[in-house]
């Protein structure tokens, strides 16, 4: 017979599926929302500074946070990471090749 802790893992599993649903969602969206800063600094090269220092870091975190993701299975975290490190790398490249 499945002891009290089996059950509330079980119950705990079930909620959380709505939760893993939505974290997909924001990790697909989250790193879209980056799409105008990329259109503004290729429509307007040069024309305002952007820190290349700031988005380089941001760029090692991602990474860190897509390893620690495939570490660990995670699908949200693998998909965030990805799409941010591409968001990074073109923010980055526009920044150094205007």
């Amino acid at each position: 017979m499945p002891s009290k802790s089996h059950h509330r893992l079980k119950w705990i599993k079930q909620k959380s599926k709505p939760l893993e649903q939505a974290m997909l969602i924001v990790a697909i969206f989250e790193p879209l929302m980056t799409i105008p800063q990329i259109i503004d600094i290729y429509s307007h090269p040069g024309e305002g500074y952007i820190s290349v220092l700031t988005w380089v870091l941001y760029a090692v975190a991602s990474l860190m946070w897509l390893v620690y993701g495939l570490y660990n299975h995670n699908k949200p975290l693998i998909l965030t990471g990805i799409l941010w490190l591409i968001m990074e790398v073109l923010v980055i490249a526009g920044i150094l090749w205007p």
